[in-house]
């Protein structure tokens, strides 16, 4: 015989004030009823986080309660078996933290394949190493992008870790790469750091102009694009 299992209201109330301390919007969730896990007919409520797979499974077993989420804490879904309500709350307000960081985090790989190069970018470059002034003033250029990232508090000080790493990489190649091979690795750095701080169109902006003006002069009779071009 189906059975249809709920909360009770002043649960439901008590479960909308965690999702609104975890500053989420609570009109993202939606109510609705699934069959349980365990079979037996039984349907048990389900809360959803709209458009997306993510949801908060209220299911029991031998009448007590069971928890079955998606997304957990480092993987796609989980179960736990709280057993009483007070477990069961506890597990809902891990799975609102868990929610909370995967509906905000931006989609790295969709940026990045924003993104094509062409090897028309650079059709008349030879790949020549750089002389010792070219490599000077190449790596003024870059400590200058360094410079407006710090200046400007784009990045936190662990990302700026990762971005000093890369842009140090940038110089050294400027002393064991030639010229068509450093133009592509240049511009794949400069991509991998606007995409990884979510600059804004002018920041990024900014960010190719400190390039161009330190090789301007450099490739006077070379045809390049010195951005990569969007799908």
């Amino acid at each position: 015989m189906m059975a249809i299992i709920d909360l009770l209201q002043s649960q439901k109330n008590s479960l909308l004030e965690f999702i609104k301390s975890e500053n989420l919007e609570p009109f993202n969730f939606v109510w609705e009823k699934k069959l349980s896990k365990f079979g037996l007919g039984n349907y048990v409520p389900i809360i959803r986080y709209k458009n997306t797979e993510f949801y908060f499974m209220f299911d029991q077993e031998s009448g007590k309660h069971y928890a079955l989420f998606s997304p957990a804490e480092d993987s796609i879904r989980g179960e736990a078996y709280p057993g009483a309500w007070e477990g069961q709350v506890s597990r809902f307000k891990d799975w609102l933290k868990f929610l909370y960081r995967e509906v905000t985090q931006t989609d790295l790989w969709a940026e990045i394949h924003k993104y094509q190069f062409s090897d028309m970018q650079f059709a008349d470059v030879e790949n020549e190493p750089f002389t010792v002034p070219q490599v000077e003033v190449l790596t003024t250029g870059v400590n200058g992008i360094r410079q407006y990232i710090g200046q400007n508090k784009l990045a936190t000080e662990e990302q700026m870790v990762q971005i000093n790493k890369k842009l140090d990489y940038l110089i050294d190649g400027t002393k064991r790469q030639g010229k068509k091979d450093w133009l592509h690795t240049c511009l794949g750095v400069i991509v991998s750091v606007s995409v990884s701080l979510a600059l804004a169109p002018e920041q990024t902006e900014a960010l190719w102009q400190i390039l161009k003006n330190s090789i301007s002069g450099m490739f006077q009779d070379s045809k390049i694009c010195l951005k990569p071009y969007m799908k």
